[in-house]
C-alpha cells in the first residue's frame, strides 16, 4: 500500500517530463526555419561587401594601408597603395601572406580587401621622380642611431592670452631621436634634472 502513493507520484513527474519535452520539441520545429532565415540574411549581407578574389600565389599585388598605419611628418600626403608585394602563400578564401619588407613591421597575413592585382606601368620604362610610383621604401624610416646620453633635441616656445611656456623635446639615452617626447620646462626639469634647462 505505501508503494502505490510514490509510483503514482513517478508516474506523474513522468507525464510532466514528457509535456515539457513536447513543448520543446515545438518551440524549436518553430524556431529552427526563423534561425535558417536570420543565417541566410547575414550571410546574403555578408556576401555583399565580400571581395571577389582571383589571386594566386606567386601573384604580384599592391597594398593598401590606411592612413592610420602611417607615421611621421606628411603622413597624409603619403600614398596608401604600396607594392608590387609577392602573394607567398593562400591562407584561406580571403587571405593571403605577402612578402613583407621587415621595416614595415606588419603582419604578413593580408585581407583580400586590402589588396589590388599588380598591373605594369603605362608610364615609361624610366619614370622621372615626378611621376615615380609610390614604393614601399618611401615608410622605411631613415636609420637613426640610439642616443649615447640623455639629451635636449628641440626647444619651443607656446604663447597663449595666460603666458609663455616652454617646451623641449629630449630624448633618453639608447632611445631614438625620432622616440623622444616634448615636455614643459617644470616637468622637464623634474624628469631630467642632470640637463641644463
Amino acid at each position: 500500500m505505501s508503494d502505490q502513493p510514490s509510483s503514482g507520484k513517478e508516474e506523474e513527474e513522468h507525464i510532466r517530463a514528457q509535456k515539457f519535452l513536447e513543448q520543446v520539441r515545438k518551440i524549436h520545429t518553430k524556431v529552427e526555419p526563423q534561425l535558417k532565415r536570420s543565417q541566410q540574411r547575414y550571410k546574403a549581407h555578408h556576401d555583399k561587401h565580400r571581395v571577389p578574389c582571383n589571386f594566386k600565389e606567386g601573384d604580384l599585388v599592391w597594398l593598401h594601408l590606411g592612413k592610420e598605419r602611417l607615421t611621421g611628418e606628411g603622413k597624409k600626403l603619403k600614398p596608401i597603395r604600396y607594392g608590387p608585394f609577392k602573394i607567398i602563400k593562400q591562407i584561406d578564401d580571403n587571405a593571403f601572406q605577402l612578402e613583407l619588407p621587415p621595416y614595415m613591421h606588419m603582419y604578413l597575413v593580408i585581407n583580400v580587401k586590402n589588396l589590388k592585382l599588380f598591373e605594369p606601368s603605362l608610364l615609361d620604362d624610366d619614370p622621372d621622380e615626378d611621376t615615380r610610383l609610390p614604393s614601399v621604401d618611401d615608410l622605411k624610416i631613415e636609420l637613426e642611431d640610439p642616443l649615447l646620453e640623455d639629451c635636449i633635441l628641440e626647444q619651443k616656445v607656446h604663447e597663449t592670452r595666460h603666458g609663455k611656456y616652454e617646451y623641449f623635446r629630449i630624448g633618453s639615452k639608447g632611445q631614438l631621436p625620432s622616440k623622444s617626447k616634448w615636455y614643459i620646462r617644470h616637468k622637464a626639469t623634474q624628469e631630467f634634472p642632470h640637463l641644463t634647462i
